[in-house]
């Protein structure tokens, strides 16, 4: 039976990748943004342009950090990707951790902004730099809390969270620790988003944990830096996600494709 649930849950998980992926397609094809212009403001169109999908970066002349390019904010595909997503989800309060720039934050807030809908966006980071969202049409639904998540969870603790996005810190202590902390505040049916599950073994093992709670519908997806997304809806609520004391040594640098090691290893 468990068998028979685990096709299901993979079969539906497609569909709805498939799904955002196409609403992406149809839209490119036709030479017009998934975000229409008086939703998407011009300063992240701007943006958006600048990127290379061959590299999966942003040659950001402009950007806030002094860079020649931006290899941090999420890669054009797989936040047309989350817009799609959003779109279909209707989220009511989002929560993020790890704003950076502010990319997946505004297109978070454009795909609310272009359905119509009064979701909140509550993003936080330790680091405050200019957000790309500051002074447009988005900054209505975003707050930025400008303090480690750890420090933050009391601001968010009475929250219903609709949707939880991670990624901060790229350590398996940091991002198991959001995870665990997080997630009770998630509503059943509600969604985690995650970038950088492939690419740092530390993110991957907190996918691992997700998808051996059997709590959640987990799928991932490479991206063109080889990041890697992940999409994971809780199904069922259940006892605090373990925290691996072992795993908690490991450094954030380690890339040694653990998620799909397990995945390959265990049939996901």
């Amino acid at each position: 039976m468990f068998k028979k649930l685990k096709s299901r849950i993979k079969e539906v998980g497609r569909n709805i990748v498939y799904e955002g992926i196409n609403q992406y397609y149809i839209n490119t094809q036709h030479h017009t943004p998934v975000n229409n212009s008086s939703t998407l403001p011009n300063k992240i169109i701007q943006f958006e342009k600048t990127y290379d999908a061959n590299e999966g970066i942003y040659h950001w002349k402009e950007n806030f950090i002094g860079l020649e390019y931006d290899n941090c904010s999420m890669e054009l595909e797989a936040a047309k990707v989350w817009s799609a997503w959003v779109k279909l989800i209707k989220p009511k309060i989002v929560v993020e951790t790890g704003t950076y720039v502010g990319y997946s934050t505004s297109i978070i807030a454009a795909a609310i902004e272009e359905i119509g809908y009064e979701g909140i966006i509550y993003t936080i980071d330790p680091w405050n730099i200019p957000h790309l969202w500051e002074d447009t049409n988005l900054a209505r639904f975003i707050n930025f809390i400008n303090l480690p998540s750890d420090k933050a969870l009391h601001q968010i603790k009475d929250l219903n969270i609709d949707l939880l996005v991670c990624d901060s810190l790229h350590s398996y202590q940091n991002t198991m620790w959001e995870i665990a902390n997080y997630e009770p505040l998630l509503e059943e049916g509600g969604y985690i988003f995650m970038h950088d599950t492939v690419l740092f073994d530390g993110v991957g093992a907190v996918v691992e944990t997700l998808i051996k709670s059997r709590r959640f519908e987990v799928i991932t997806a490479d991206t063109a830096r080889k990041c890697g997304v992940t999409i994971a809806r809780k199904i069922l609520s259940g006892e605090k996600l373990p925290i691996d004391e072992e795993k908690n040594k490991w450094p954030e640098n380690l890339h040694n494709d653990y998620l799909r090691d397990f995945l390959r290893k265990d049939g996901g």
